[in-house]
């Protein structure tokens, strides 16, 4: 997204993301318990400046959100993480998406689009554990790392499923450590809840060597 997109931290207050810190404590949602939680930011990377396309999304509340080349957002009436990006943007006009409220969310319709180019910074943001963020009071999710959750079926309570879950497990098998002892320290492992990345391999929704290389990309 855009450096003037707004984050909103554990206390409810927002921050530039370009001015976000691993200091700073983020609002994210738990989708394992369907409430909200607490946790630093995993990953924070400046892109730098370059000609993005910019994808300036307007919904039915006023609310507008910059997405540079792609980012996900939580549609209510798909029930999962969709990116959006150039060539999709207008399909999901009339979508509704999931918009906090502080205390709990509620859903706002995408009312209009526009692409841009724009000659701006662009930032990636992962929040431990859960991946997602809010900016701009919407749920969102980094589009380099949506398909390593999307293998995880969400209910209508914002859960995961917990009986396709277990089906899932039972199915697929989890990662252990060991899976990832040559790329990463296990605190890392820890932070992006690594053994359910097993189901999205699984199911087809990414690769293997495609999470290495975000490993090798983002990880220092």
């Amino acid at each position: 997204v855009t450096p003037d997109t707004l984050v909103t931290l554990a206390d409810g207050s927002k921050k530039r993301i370009d001015e976000v810190t691993y200091d700073d404590q983020l609002l994210v949602w738990d989708f394992y318990s369907g409430s909200y939680t607490v946790v630093p930011a995993a990953i924070i990377v400046n892109h730098g400046y370059f000609e993005y396309d910019i994808i300036t999304l307007t919904f039915e509340d006023g609310t507008t959100v910059k997405a540079v080349n792609a980012h996900g957002f939580f549609d209510a009436d798909l029930n999962k993480f969709v990116l959006i990006n150039p060539e999709n943007a207008r399909d999901y006009v009339g979508h509704s998406f999931v918009k906090s409220t502080g205390d709990g969310y509620t859903t706002v319709k995408l009312v209009d689009c526009t692409i841009t180019k724009e000659y701006t910074e662009s930032y990636t943001l992962v929040s431990a554990y859960h991946y997602n963020f809010i900016v701009e009071d919407m749920f969102s999710i980094t589009n380099a790392v949506n398909g390593m959750l999307e293998g995880l079926v969400i209910d209508n309570n914002m859960k995961y499923d917990v009986d396709v879950l277990a089906s899932d497990i039972e199915e697929y098998g989890l990662y252990t450590y060991a899976d990832f002892a040559e790329y990463i320290p296990v605190e890392i492992y820890d932070a992006f809840n690594g053994a359910y990345l097993k189901i999205s391999v699984e199911k087809g929704y990414i690769e293997f060597a495609d999470i290495i290389r975000l490993i090798e990309t983002y990880i220092h």
